[in-house]
């Protein structure tokens, strides 16, 4: 259950968009 835009942007460039991005 992992977005593929966390796959393109690493947690380290932007943590706050990949929880962002999580439902």
């Amino acid at each position: 259950m992992i977005p593929s835009e966390l796959i393109k942007a690493p947690q380290i460039d932007c943590p706050q968009r990949v929880i962002s991005t999580t439902p």
